[in-house]
């Protein structure tokens, strides 16, 4: 499950279809993980980035401006869309990753962050 927006061999960044195409009660819940998330983890990412990535955090900032004018109207109907530049998408998945792998469509230039959560 990818959520928020992204780029992939794309000319032009989208709010993923997982993000749009849901019921009116999944959307509900997944803005309510947006908020969330913008409010408890991102203030930290963002503080992380600053200390030991500036150049990074400089170089998302500046994407997340022009992300955030191409896609104005979608961020309009969905402020919690803004993790402030943190970061832009979330991939959600149940279980693990069976193999080790490279994700070859993050830059080698930029961090990944990973999360788990669970026992």
């Amino acid at each position: 499950l990818h959520l928020r927006v992204w780029k992939v061999q794309q000319a032009f960044p989208n709010v993923t279809r997982d993000t749009r195409l849901q019921s009116p009660e999944t959307i509900k819940a997944i803005d309510r993980l947006f908020v969330i998330i913008g409010t408890h983890v991102v203030p930290k990412i963002l503080a992380l980035l600053k200390r030991y990535a500036p150049k990074q955090l400089d170089m998302q900032l500046r994407t997340n401006r022009v992300v955030k004018h191409l896609l104005r109207n979608e961020f309009l109907l969905m402020p919690s869309l803004d993790f402030k530049g943190a970061f832009f998408c979330l991939a959600i998945k149940n279980g693990i990753s069976e193999i080790i792998h490279i994700d070859w469509n993050n830059s080698l230039d930029t961090i990944t962050w990973l999360i788990v959560l669970g026992e």
